[in-house]
């Protein structure tokens, strides 16, 4: 009897295991999809991420960057929150229909210089500017990829008649620009609010005066509250359980509208710089049609910007760093890092090239952190004379924890080790000093972090 009741319990438990591990496996599921995070652009303290998508394999990734410019492109993020950052779906509509333009990956985009000379050589070919306003446009494209490091912008505007080149100009000015959304006057308001708000980037906007509809009313609460940071429109959206909430939609960014008047309200007119179109013969060398390379010329400058974007961020600490040199160090007196150039740099056993360039940058970054007008790292008489090898360690000690927390290595490297060991030699043993070295090297890495935060803390409005 007691054989029965035990193959029954046994039974029981292995029917009862066979419902609940299912659930247990949909639980743990839901948790972890709870904490993943469809994104667009994000930015936390030392991290850049930024959708990127490859229409010929139809593809979305993340590119992932750093405030030492290092980047690489990855499926998911995990972050300091918790939440897992991935990439919008590739078939989401916005994205396949190019209503909304992305980079494919970062491309080095030269100097400054190069890349506005070669958005004007686009711009020339493709529409019909003035030669100010192509020089206005070309900058105006390499601000909409770092506008969200300023609180105020103004608008670009082409007005005139139709068939005067207004689209024209749009869809080549708004195709180079950061995450351009197309949209027209003509279209319900609700998504252009919903994108702003999920997309951030550039608004693109054809037919902005369309007259006597309800449209315009919204279009223009856009466009007045989308120069100031800070400043949302409030729209009453009704939730799950049919209450009406207000939704405050974040509407700042750059903007390149079309219209055909100038708007009645004056504060808003301030807010543009214009190009009057149709004033003027088209000239002669520009095509009537789009040939079919501008989409890869359009999509190789915005490779390029996208890359000039990390780049801005990556310079953040305003650490100024000079190349060329014969070796590495801080330089106090001039407060300036010197570094040989990068491809004197030559890999080990234990690291790349790439890997021992950064490694030496970032333990230079850390010394410079210590500078009087920043942390004031002083020893007094601890260490007997002996302050220039604690310094070493705490700079080595800096380098290690900003190579893991970067990126650039996932497991302590051996050279680092025998960098820290040379100093604890010097400073005879005093294995008490590890302690206080790292945590002067943990404040100098909060430092850097912060100080890039609060370089490009802007550029976290659409995160």
């Amino acid at each position: 009897m007691s054989g029965d009741k035990s193959e029954q319990f046994d039974v029981y438990v292995r029917a009862q295991a066979a419902r609940t591990l299912p659930d247990m496996k949909t639980n743990q599921s839901n948790d972890i999809d709870k904490h993943r995070v469809p994104t667009v652009s994000r930015v936390t303290a030392d991290t850049l991420v930024e959708l990127v998508y490859d229409r010929d394999k139809r593809a979305t990734a993340l590119v992932v960057s750093r405030f030492d410019g290092l980047w690489n492109i990855e499926q998911e993020v995990k972050i300091d929150t918790g939440e897992v950052l991935v990439p919008y779906a590739a078939s989401n509509n916005l994205i396949v229909n190019e209503c909304v333009l992305l980079p494919s990956r970062p491309v080095e985009y030269g100097s400054k210089d190069e890349l506005v000379a070669d958005i004007r050589s686009y711009l020339h070919r493709y529409v019909d500017l003035s030669p100010l306003f192509e020089h206005i446009a070309a900058y105006y494209v390499l601000l909409t990829w770092v506008h969200d490091a300023f609180n105020e912008l103004p608008y670009l505007r082409l007005r005139g008649e139709y068939g005067t080149g207004k689209t024209r100009g749009l869809l080549t000015i708004g195709s180079l620009c950061y995450k351009p959304f197309f949209a027209s006057g003509a279209s319900t308001t609700s998504p252009i609010f919903h994108t702003l708000n999920a997309f951030g980037g550039t608004l693109v906007l054809d037919e902005a005066d369309l007259p006597f509809s309800d449209a315009r009313v919204e279009l223009v609460k856009i466009l007045n509250n989308g120069t100031v940071k800070g400043m949302p429109v409030l729209r009453t959206l009704q939730n799950r359980y049919k209450e009406f909430n207000p939704y405050a939609f974040k509407v700042f960014g750059p903007k390149i509208i079309a219209t055909r008047a100038p708007f009645q309200d004056r504060a808003l007119e301030s807010r543009f710089l214009t190009e009057e179109t149709g004033s003027r013969p088209l000239r002669p060398d520009i095509p009537i049609h789009f040939p079919n390379c501008h989409k890869d010329e359009a999509l190789e400058l915005r490779n390029r910007l996208l890359h000039f974007r990390l780049e801005a961020f990556a310079s953040a600490t305003d650490a100024v760093i000079r190349h060329g040199g014969a070796v590495a160090q801080y330089c106090c007196s001039e407060d300036i890092i010197e570094m040989p150039d990068q491809n004197r740099f030559h890999g080990s056993k234990t690291s790349t090239p790439t890997e021992t360039y950064y490694s030496t940058l970032l333990h230079e970054l850390t010394h410079w952190s210590g500078a009087p007008h920043r942390l004031d790292r002083q020893f007094g008489d601890r260490f007997g004379g002996k302050e220039h090898a604690f310094e070493e360690l705490i700079a080595e000690l800096g380098a290690a924890f900003l190579c893991s927390s970067l990126g650039i290595t996932n497991e302590p490297r051996p050279d680092h080790a025998a960098y820290v060991a040379h100093w604890l030699e010097i400073l005879d043993h005093d294995h008490r000093a590890v302690f206080t070295a790292a945590s002067k090297a943990q404040e100098a890495v909060r430092y850097l972090a912060q100080l890039a935060a609060l370089k490009l803390g802007p550029l976290s409005a659409f995160a």
